[in-house]
């Protein structure tokens, strides 16, 4: 009989290393903010069958995941933490924090790596909001059940594979782009990035991804989470070298 899981369908299957590999998502986090970036491409082996997938989905007004694998495996996985997560707070009446929410999607991963394993890879993004307080005071009726604003909370972003192994980190990748864009990342990612820096860093990697990988990935949708909540934001690309062409042979050297 099969599991729950949409990865039950591959029974006994070990994710493997190829079609898994070639989505693209990577994410910082900055003062205040998380920004996350994934292709677009939906694949499957060599065939690309549309450039307008968004392999980012919300858990909440607050917290993102982007995944990156198998398309069966990412869709159902995906599809399952987000319905258990809302059950989840509508059963408590309370939401989860980030560390709660990637200790959740941890435990359902590495539960399903000797069952059913989903060939996943995920990059959960958020900000803790203080939950909110309505007036209760009986001499202000007017006021009664306004929630408060709350305080910006500290953004997070946490790095969880397949085999369910997690790492909250400042920067993170998955995918073949993880060969171009580390390096781009430990070389000027910075602890408290201002929005701008953020974004000209994120274009950067893309355009490096653009410029390297050989896979066709024209199209990249990001995604900002901040306290006030989740948005799309957009991304100037600088316009990279054309590595495929070889650089021009150096003048020779003038006889003394």
């Amino acid at each position: 009989a099969g599991g729950s899981r949409g990865g039950a369908l591959h029974r006994g299957r070990r994710p493997g290393p190829t079609t898994a590999r070639m989505d693209s998502v990577f994410g910082i986090v900055g003062d205040g903010f998380v920004l996350v970036a994934a292709d677009r491409a939906a694949l499957r082996q060599p065939l690309v069958f549309k450039h307008d997938e968004d392999k980012v989905v919300r858990l909440d007004d607050t917290k993102i995941v982007a995944a990156a694998g198998e398309n069966c495996d990412r869709v159902a996985f995906t599809e399952l933490i987000v319905r258990n997560i809302a059950l989840d707070k509508f059963r408590s009446k309370l939401s989860r924090s980030c560390k709660a929410t990637a200790h959740y999607i941890r435990g359902e991963l590495a539960t399903a790596l000797r069952k059913a394993p989903m060939s996943v890879n995920l990059l959960l993004a958020g900000v803790d909001v203080p939950a909110t307080e309505a007036s209760t005071d009986s001499k202000d009726s007017a006021e009664a059940g306004k929630a408060a604003p709350a305080p910006a909370g500290e953004p997070s972003l946490y790095w969880i594979d397949y085999m369910g192994t997690m790492a909250k980190v400042g920067f993170g990748a998955h995918g073949y782009c993880a060969y171009f864009t580390n390096g781009l990342l430990d070389r000027y990612w910075k602890a408290g990035m201002s929005e701008e820096e953020g974004k000209a860093l994120m274009g950067r990697c893309i355009g490096e991804t653009r410029a390297r990988f050989m896979l066709n990935q024209p199209n990249f949708i990001c995604y900002m989470v901040t306290a006030a909540g989740v948005s799309t934001v957009d991304i100037d690309v600088p316009v990279m070298p054309d590595v495929s062409v070889a650089p021009a042979p150096a003048a020779p050297a003038a006889a003394a």
